[in-house]
């Protein structure tokens, strides 16, 4: 017979009641939730689920910031998985689980369609976390992305000129060429004339590749130079 659970359960007892005070915030936490959306979302709903929480030691593993909270809200217990991990694997346990958080991504159509139905609804978006002109924002970048526009200049139709005179750019875009004959062909796709400075490439790669920590890619000077890198 086939095992129903494709899983192994980890070690771990429900409490619903443990005193607040013999748990502690895990002091390697790295994560820093909106403290001020939990507290108002505590009012609306209750504190509803668990933290988990290393049996041997009383640390936070999962829910440092519902605990936080809670607690300042005058909570005397908390509910409480316990988990019987040992220290490794709890510090193990919280990175992946905030990791996991992180690499989430939502379906903003599908989002939107939920926010518009609690809208019109008779409790209207209290209780979501968001507010008309997060809703608002959402319906403009969802209504820019599926756009279509017939040729390329159709989508700068009705947009405003931009001038901000005597002010910085709200944002620079640098990039970095390999050699001068590469940086002379960009500007002569864009038909834009070549500023007149040294710093305009870089002239050997910086050794670094990506944004997202757990994928960071570093490829040595003598991989740049082959060519041969990833």
């Amino acid at each position: 017979m086939t095992d129903p659970i494709p899983y192994w359960e980890a070690p771990q007892t429900f409490d619903p009641a443990v005193p607040i005070d013999s748990l502690a915030e895990h002091p390697r936490n790295y994560n820093h939730a909106d403290e001020e959306l939990l507290a108002r979302l505590l009012d609306q709903h209750g504190l509803y689920g668990a933290i988990l929480v290393q049996k041997s030691t009383g640390l936070i593993i999962v829910g440092n910031h519902r605990y936080k909270v809670a607690k300042s809200k005058g909570a005397a217990t908390m509910p409480v998985f316990w988990l019987d991990v040992d220290d490794a694997e709890a510090e193990e346990i919280l990175a992946a689980d905030n990791l996991s958080s992180k690499l989430a991504v939502f379906d903003e159509a599908r989002l939107i369609e939920l926010l518009t139905a609690r809208k019109d609804s008779p409790r209207g978006l209290a209780g979501t976390g968001y507010g008309d002109a997060a809703l608002a924002a959402l319906l403009r970048h969802q209504a820019s992305v599926t756009a279509a526009p017939d040729t390329d200049d159709d989508e700068w139709d009705n947009m405003p000129e931009f001038d901000q005179p005597g002010k910085p750019p709200a944002y620079s875009l640098v990039m970095h060429f390999p050699t001068e004959e590469d940086a002379a062909r960009f500007f002569g796709l864009i038909g834009a004339e070549r500023p007149k400075t040294r710093y305009l490439w870089w002239p050997q790669h910086d050794g670094f590749k990506g944004l997202d920590y757990s994928q960071v890619e570093v490829i040595s000077d003598d991989d740049a130079g082959s060519g041969e890198g990833p």
